[in-house]
Formats: structure tokens, C-alpha cells, sequence
């Protein structure tokens, strides 16, 4: 983890201050690139065997089903409301 950390400064080293050296340059990110590939097979592997355990990646194994507790209510085939007039008598 600290070589991909030095080897990203120096590519930041080369690109910024040293621009006639940009073999340099391309070199250290390449190398950057190629241990954090690493890296990331070296965590996959580990992963694959058992030595570590990611947290929280796996859904909770009981599942909750959710129960009804309420009645429906009744309800007419009518959909629209009642018309009422201004004296707010229904008609």
C-alpha cells in the first residue's frame, strides 16, 4: 500500500517538475497501476479463501414477512363523492 502511495507521488514528481522526464513519469504510473492490480487480485484471493470477511456485504438470512393486523375497509363500487350544493345540503 505505501509503494502504490510513492509511486503515485513520484508520478506526480515527474509530470509537475520534471517534464523533459516523461518516461519516468510513465513508468512510476504504470507501476502504480500494475500493485494495485496486484492488490486487488491479493483481496479477492483472500476473500476466496476465507482469511477475511467483508461486513455487512450478505442480505440477512430470516426474511420478515409483513402480517395484516388491519381489516379492510368496505367500500362501494362508486368512486366519485357525493355532489353537494353551496348550503352544503348532499343531493
Amino acid at each position: 500500500m505505501v509503494s502504490i502511495v510513492f509511486s503515485l507521488g513520484s508520478g506526480l514528481y515527474y509530470i509537475l517538475y520534471r517534464r523533459e522526464k516523461k518516461e519516468q513519469a510513465v513508468k512510476a504510473l504504470t507501476l502504480r497501476v500494475s500493485l494495485s492490480i496486484f492488490l486487488f487480485l491479493i483481496l479477492l484471493g483472500a476473500f476466496a479463501m476465507g482469511w477475511i470477511k467483508p461486513h455487512h456485504l450478505y442480505p440477512i438470512a430470516n426474511t420478515q414477512t409483513q402480517i395484516k393486523i388491519t381489516k379492510p375497509h368496505p367500500q362501494s363500487a362508486n368512486t366519485t363523492p357525493p355532489l353537494r350544493n353551496q348550503s352544503g345540503v348532499q343531493e
